[in-house]
């Protein structure tokens, strides 16, 4: 993929990331996180910085499980997250 495609993906998954903390349910926080989370994970992958890989790749995971479960338990949806 062309570099100047690559940046941009990163720069969107950080816009996103920074975005995600400003969302009023955790819900929505951690669909957004995991989006940003599965953008820098590429962004790291093509540049080959293999330390950030492995941030991203557990926090993808994370937010993957935080995902599912707030979807198991409705009543958490609409909590705002701890600030």
């Amino acid at each position: 993929m062309d570099h100047f495609y690559i940046e941009v993906i990163g720069w969107i998954g950080t816009a996103l990331l920074v975005f995600s903390y400003l969302c009023s349910t955790r819900l929505s926080l951690h669909y957004l996180a995991f989006i940003s989370t599965a953008l820098k994970l590429y962004y790291t992958y093509e540049r080959q910085v293999w330390p950030l890989f492995v941030n991203w790749a557990i926090l993808i995971v994370v937010h993957l499980f935080k995902i599912v479960s707030l979807h198991r338990r409705p009543d958490e949806k609409a909590k705002t997250p701890p600030s």
